[in-house]
């Protein structure tokens, strides 16, 4: 999945470049680039044994006549899992065994800065994704059920807690808890928007006791479909080469 991420990032980021390369009317008015383009949305997502929701705050800026926003934003993550499965994780994993811990019921809370990449196909329709980068994670102490290839650990009870540092680094070497979410936004209205579509969420557990093969450190993770609602209070639409029925909303405060 982190590498469908890359292309995707290499991909959008082309058309971007070649999106900007339209020309520019320099004629009118100018406004500062932070005047325009704070997103605040609540999302609520569900997936495998996880329940999650979340509020985030957006800065977008506008390149290619503002068809394509990139931005950078802060949101904050609420998830509650049940009977949720973790396994082995680097650096401890040997080829072809992983250990399971069986966490009863747990909840996360985690932080992060996330990068946002979001392209309008329509005055009124968005695709996009915003990707966790880095953050922080804390939460109370679980209870869980350690599985083991080893018999001399199995089925015990463990504590466990939540990686304190986030940090997207590609795949299975992430350290902590990440939400990055791929969607479409609709705009029923030029301020009020909908957004819906799937995320990835991965979580990172350590036990309180150091276990099999010295390790301490296990990982989980699962697909979510989510919705959310949004406000801005001025959005820069994206401004048409004109003649295809797409116009820019003009706010008379820009």
């Amino acid at each position: 999945m982190r590498k469908q991420i890359l292309i995707f990032f290499i991909f959008l980021g082309t058309f971007a470049v070649v999106q900007a390369q339209s020309p520019i009317d320099t004629t009118k008015k100018k406004t500062s680039i932070w005047a325009t383009d704070h997103y605040i949305d609540l999302s609520a997502g569900l997936g495998d044994r996880t329940v999650a929701a979340s509020a985030q705050w957006d800065k977008l800026f506008g390149i290619a006549k503002n068809r394509i926003k990139l931005g950078f934003g802060v949101r904050m993550n609420v998830a509650n899992l049940w009977d949720k499965s973790y396994f082995t994780a680097p650096p401890q994993r040997n080829t072809g065994i992983f250990d399971t811990l069986v966490v009863d019921h747990q909840t996360l809370y985690y932080c992060n800065l996330t990068f946002i990449l979001d392209v309008s196909l329509l005055k009124w329709w968005d695709v996009g994704m915003n990707i966790d980068i880095v953050g922080a994670s804390w939460g109370p102490a679980s209870e869980a059920t350690y599985y083991s290839h080893n018999a001399g650990y199995n089925k015990t009870r463990e504590t466990v807690t939540p990686e304190t540092l986030n940090l997207m680094l590609f795949g299975h070497n992430d350290f902590g808890n990440l939400n990055s979410q791929f969607y479409m936004r609709f705009w029923p209205s030029s301020n009020v928007y909908i957004k819906a579509g799937m995320s990835l969420n991965t979580f990172i557990s350590h036990t309180g006791n150091t276990l099999n093969n010295g390790n301490t450190r296990f990982n989980s993770g699962c697909y979510m479909g989510f919705l959310s609602l949004g406000w801005t209070p001025k959005r820069s639409e994206w401004k048409s080469a004109g003649g295809n029925g797409v116009s820019t909303h003009h706010n008379p405060d820009f």
